[in-house]
């Protein structure tokens, strides 16, 4: 839709790939799918290469629907209007336009051309579908078969997000909290705004998508990050790691027609979005989407882990106040033989507080390495039956905390034991006995 720069990497790069696909056939991408590449004379200010490249396109196409043979009548649906100089003698059953940007407010296209090309599809298709209003009011004047079509997006892939699991390796490497941006860096995206807010906010911004513009502004900038362009299989598990994500888009004729579809995919992953001023933007509202059933399935089961341990606790807490208990009752009288023989009442305290203590020093020495051993196997089989993914849990935290508590809960639990201890009535056992 412009001439080639030969000043310009990316250009050339561009005209080599084009150059390696002369002559090739339509590849099969997907099942039914095929991807066809017509030569084309890259001067769209030509007449007559317009002309030519009109001439290519519809023998490449006619050549192509002979050889996979289908029907020579296809339905055409275009995306971008250069395509129109190949629209007059190109047989079809159906010409459908998807009017998808302001092709004439783009920097580097002649918009006059544009316009034309535009207004040449538009009124020979049979359907015009358009992404923003501002689109639909546009391509009206040209065909009264309009509709406008917002954006679609794909939930379920991005809903992915909510399921628990590992981030990108390079997303991880990035201290939260994060805010996310995905797609072509281009003249549409505002980095001097994004580099406004990554001077003035703690957040670290993550800019997925290849660069078509100058990224000068974010030179030296430690909490932006440019990771380049991501499979698009895995930005639900980036989304996984963001905050929020952002539409930083400039304000001009070009984003007045934009309805950004990031912004649906954003909402589709459960994060909060915020975006620029964009007439598509504006009182658009999402309901949350109802997490998948795998999802509701694992805030179930993490509930589990926490219910087992409280019920283990309570019952070694039983355990060794019992265990306290019927000592003291069953031991009264070699307690009462120590006292006749001069015990102290704080003497028979701290015996009963060193049971205490020698009980719950046995069941760390055996308890902690079962309970972990244990804990894994259940949790194991549990990730194994739900669509966790499981990693052996360390618990730090808790490890180094059990000691200590267990410690202070059996002396806790010495106290009134002990204290019946020190009290017991030495001549009434002895006459008993």
């Amino acid at each position: 839709m412009r001439a080639p720069r030969l000043s310009q990497g990316k250009d050339l790069r561009r005209i080599g790939a084009k150059l390696r696909t002369l002559g090739r056939h339509a590849e099969e991408r997907l099942p039914n799918l095929h991807v066809c590449a017509p030569p084309t004379l890259p001067f769209p200010a030509s007449a007559m290469a317009r002309k030519v490249n009109g001439w290519l396109y519809r023998h490449v196409i006619r050549r192509e629907l002979r050889r996979l043979s289908l029907d020579e009548r296809p339905i055409v649906w275009a995306f971008v209007p250069h395509i129109a100089p190949a629209i007059p003698g190109l047989p079809r059953r159906l010409l459908v336009y998807s009017c998808v940007d302001r092709w004439s407010a783009f920097a580097d296209y002649d918009a006059g051309l544009m316009d034309k090309f535009e207004s040449d599809v538009c009124r020979a298709a049979d359907v015009v579908l358009a992404s923003a209003q501002d689109l639909a009011d546009h391509c009206r004047q040209y065909n009264s078969e309009v509709h406008y079509v917002p954006h679609g997006v794909d939930t379920e892939h991005f809903a992915q997000a909510f399921t628990p699991g590992a981030l990108p390796d390079v997303l991880a490497a990035i201290p939260e909290p994060r805010v996310g941006f995905f797609g072509v860096l281009h003249e549409w995206v505002d980095i001097e705004l994004i580099a406004a807010l990554a001077r003035r906010t703690p957040f670290h911004y993550v800019l997925i998508g290849e660069a078509w513009t100058d990224l000068s502004a974010l030179a030296g900038l430690s909490n932006v990050h440019v990771l380049g362009r991501q499979p698009y299989a895995r930005l639900p598990d980036f989304c996984r790691g963001f905050r929020a994500g952002i539409v930083p888009f400039r304000v001009n004729t070009l984003t007045q027609s934009v309805n950004p579809i990031k912004l649906r995919e954003y909402a589709a992953a459960g994060l909060p979005v915020v975006s620029a001023a964009l007439p598509e933007a504006r009182g658009l509202t999402f309901e949350r989407p109802d997490p998948p059933t795998a999802t509701t399935l694992i805030r179930q089961v993490r509930v589990l882990p926490v219910l087992l341990g409280f019920f283990l606790a309570l019952l070694a807490v039983g355990a060794v106040g019992h265990a306290l208990a019927t000592a003291v009752r069953r031991r009264s009288h070699d307690l009462a033989v120590l006292r006749a023989l001069g015990m102290t009442r704080r003497q028979c305290r701290w015996v009963v507080v060193t049971q205490a203590t020698v009980l719950a020093v046995i069941g760390l020495i055996f308890g902690v390495p079962l309970g972990l051993a244990l804990g894994r196997s259940v949790w194991q089989q549990v990730a194994d039956s739900t669509p966790l993914y499981y990693v052996a849990p360390v618990a730090l935290w808790a490890l180094l905390l059990v000691g200590p508590a267990a410690l202070v809960v059996s002396n806790l639990l010495a106290a009134w034991p002990g204290h019946r201890a020190a009290r017991l009535r030495i001549a009434h056992i002895l006459r008993s006995e």
